[in-house]
């Protein structure tokens, strides 16, 4: 047995001298009695062991653990022991066996929960493992069918995840994360999602789904506000942030869910879910380009979803045209990147389809869908505004694409979406106009035409230009028309990026001071602005915060450790010591913690939604609100890439949980 299945983390120390060797005292670790079958918990010390051989108390670990299993003394002991039986041997069987049956059923839960099967299959894999195994003795001990596997996931994994998050709400500050939805069974959830740091590190943390009857603002504010108070978090001290997406019942100017927290909670930070926003600025913008392309991607989605014959006789053209035997892809309302890879995929077999649709209307004249199809794919403004779509989506949809990420990105937010929107303005925007109001951008008027270039040098992306300057024969009216049906576009993506992300007076700018790269560069040294709209130290403390921001932008690269990583870089910040052994940067550290744990988009709360999909199923509607949380708190025992079903750590206080009950029936719901 390898040295890495026991844990020497656990370290006592003493004060430290400097005349005295510091000598560490290591903790029991109960993986030890997986080595040593005669070791137990001493009830004298944390760090001393009991030997049930030699009836007596031992401080050490592993090492001295390992000495005196050699010992003459324990040695006797042992010999003699072997010929008795045990009291406890009589009305109860081994603890250890016990043990690793009892984790075997809670592995055969995480396995199912993990991998989002039916739990019906539960009923099954104990008989499959005993068929297997035989001979094994833990095989045959190991019962857990439906009813047993759904008390598991709710009662033991799913609460043990629960309690070890609401612990964490009762101690420390966080942003609430939440989003209402109707899932298969027409039960109408919110999911809560808190954003806090862990061992240092931001995370995203499941805490439940509430059922929702009445979905007006009020009745969801109350019910957020029910269960903190039913799980004794004190959520008006410890509540820093507030997302969810931009809807008035949620985020209204007069009644709504983010009205009703800032009227208990003055200064807390309120974000309309960046993704969302994102995602509706694209939107709005494609609806000023012709109808038909849109419905272009769409009948064609449609025409091969049903008919294995189409798609299947649809590849001999891919193969002619030396295309790759891709699948049609379907836009998509509630997916965010969906209209970015749809258009890649028709511009990718634009070929295949226009002979394919020629072919079809040949065969049969009266197959109208296949006619108006093909007339579309003839003309050569479809296939032009659709490499216009992938010239500019992506603009859009790769800052939708990062702010889905659970890793603090609020300071870089701001940024973000101000070089998107400069880089886009300068498509259309003169650029002596542009140059001269540079600091103040947002403030150019996007409809004047006096700003505006003329028709024929706005940027429209490479493709459609070589394309145009290709066919000098295009029909200037129709070219025109075009032109000004993108330019529209551009106006209605930046009035719309401008109406839901302000730029004037935006507290966010003052976050970019602390992104790695500008303390790097000595940007932003001002940082009263930044103090002044995130007030989180006291009033007399503001000065030694600015000395210590000044401190760290005149330290060296070989002083300070510099990354692009934001919340790498601020870690490392923390550990920076001083003379005295104390936090270089205490107050600082404190300002940038509060910070890492606002929210920037509820992308999480929205994966939440997917997870539920996967389970509550049209076969498994019948699935209750106590067995999706105790699925969805289960799934977070496997956020470690590392860790899986079968080797995730199983703590003491689990199989505690598990004993309580083992022998109890529970109602299944599956």
């Amino acid at each position: 047995m390898s040295s890495d299945e026991y844990d020497d983390s656990d370290l006592e120390s003493p004060g430290p001298s400097k005349r005295q060797k510091v000598r560490y005292q290591q903790k029991y670790n109960i993986r030890w009695e997986q080595k040593f079958s005669w070791i137990s918990e001493s009830s004298k010390g944390k760090t001393l062991f009991y030997c049930k051989c030699c009836r007596d108390d031992y401080v050490g670990g592993v090492t001295e653990a390992t000495r005196h299993e050699q010992s003459k003394k324990h040695q006797t002991k042992l010999k003699s022991s072997k010929t008795q039986r045990s009291a406890s041997s009589f009305f109860s069987v081994n603890s250890d066996h016990d043990n690793q049956v009892q984790t075997g059923e809670i592995r055969i839960a995480a396995f199912i929960a993990e991998h989002n099967l039916p739990i019906v299959v539960a009923d099954h894999i104990p008989q499959l493992i005993q068929s297997i195994c035989p001979d094994s003795k833990i095989a045959k001990s190991i019962c857990c069918g439906k009813t047993k596997c759904t008390g598991i996931i709710k009662n033991v994994l799913g609460n043990y995840k629960f309690t070890e998050v609401v612990n964490l709400l009762q101690k420390q500050k966080f942003s609430l994360l939440v989003d209402e939805s109707t899932d298969k069974g027409t039960t109408k959830h919110l999911a809560l999602v808190v954003r806090l740091l862990q061992t240092n590190i931001t995370v995203d943390l499941f805490l439940t789904l509430i059922p929702i009857i009445d979905a007006s603002s009020l009745h969801l504010y109350q019910a957020i506000k029910k269960f903190f108070n039913d799980q004794n978090i004190p959520y008006s001290q410890n509540m820093i942030g507030f997302a969810a997406d931009g809807a008035n019942v949620m985020m209204g100017g007069n009644q709504s869910v983010a009205k009703y927290i800032t009227d208990e909670i003055p200064n807390i930070f309120i974000l309309k879910c960046s993704c969302h926003s994102f995602a509706l600025c694209a939107s709005y913008a494609c609806k000023k380009l012709p109808e038909s392309v849109e419905t272009l991607v769409r009948e064609v989605y449609k025409y091969f979803k049903y008919s294995t014959k189409k798609a299947g006789h649809f590849k001999e053209f891919q193969v002619f045209c030396n295309n790759k035997p891709h699948k049609m892809l379907q836009p998509s309302q509630t997916r965010w990147l969906s209209l970015v890879a749809v258009v890649k995929r028709v511009l990718e077999q634009w070929d295949a389809l226009k002979l394919f649709f020629q072919n079809e209307v040949i065969e049969d004249p009266r197959n109208e869908l296949a006619k108006l199809i093909n007339e579309k794919m003839q003309n050569i403004f479809c296939k032009l505004y659709l490499q216009f779509l992938d010239f500019i989506l992506p603009y859009a949809t790769d800052l939708n694409k990062e702010m889905q990420s659970e890793k603090p990105k609020i300071c870089k937010l701001y940024c973000s979406i101000e070089t998107v929107y400069k880089v886009v303005l300068q498509f259309f925007i003169k650029d002596a106009v542009y140059e001269k109001n540079r600091d103040v951008f947002y403030k150019i008027d996007i409809y004047n035409p006096h700003n505006l270039k003329s028709i024929d040098d706005v940027d429209l992306g490479a493709t459609v230009m070589v394309y145009i300057l290709r066919h000098p024969d295009v029909p200037t009216s129709e070219l025109n028309k075009f032109k000004l049906s993108c330019l529209a576009f551009y106006q209605e993506l930046m009035q719309q990026i401008s109406d839901r992300f302000p730029f004037e007076n935006n507290k966010l700018k003052y976050l970019s001071s602390l992104i790695p790269t500008n303390i790097k560069n000595k940007k932003n040294m001002s940082f009263a602005a930044l103090i002044n709209h995130f007030p989180i130290v006291g009033e007399n403390n503001v000065n030694e915060l600015d000395r210590e921001w000044k401190k760290l932008l005149n330290m060296s690269e070989s002083e300070l450790d510099f990354t692009d990583d934001f919340e790498q870089f601020w870690i490392n910040v923390s550990l920076l010591k001083n003379n005295n052994d104390e936090m270089m940067f205490p107050l600082l550290v404190k300002l940038v913690n509060h910070i890492r744990i606002l929210p920037h988009s509820t992308a999480t709360v929205e994966r939440i939604f997917s997870a539920i999909n996967l389970n509550k199923t049209k076969t498994r509607s019948s699935l209750n609100t106590d067995t999706l949380c105790g699925m969805l708190h289960t799934k977070s025992f496997f956020k470690n890439a590392n860790e899986v079903c079968h080797n995730f750590p199983i703590e003491k206080e689990l199989l505690k949980n598990a004993k309580k009950w083992k022998n109890v029936e529970r109602d299944i719901d599956d």
